[in-house]
């Protein structure tokens, strides 16, 4: 993809293999709590990093800046999809799209 920063989403040595252990291979399986906290935290971190970014763009009209823009929105939705599996006790996350 062009114009569009590479994000970190790490979980350390701990985290991974506490969410492994919270995860079934059952696609239809309910959403562990584990999964539904970490998948918070990755939305949080995203959300920092395209700020960060943002901030660090000053050339007017660059591809780079309304790709940012997009992903703004895109980060809303993932955090409206994050607090609705916490809130509702949901079995599953809602898609994204």
């Amino acid at each position: 993809m062009e114009n569009l920063p590479v994000f970190y989403l790490g979980l350390d040595s701990e985290e991974f293999n506490s969410l492994m252990t919270a995860m079934n291979g059952d696609i239809n399986s309910a959403v562990s709590h584990k999964e539904k906290e970490i998948f918070s935290r990755l939305v949080i971190s995203l959300e920092s990093q395209k700020n960060s970014i943002g901030s660090l763009i000053f050339k007017p009209g660059a591809g780079i800046r309304q790709n940012i823009t997009q992903l703004g929105s895109s980060i809303k939705r993932l955090k409206q999809i994050a607090k609705a599996g916490q809130e509702s006790g949901l079995s599953q996350l809602p898609a994204a799209a």
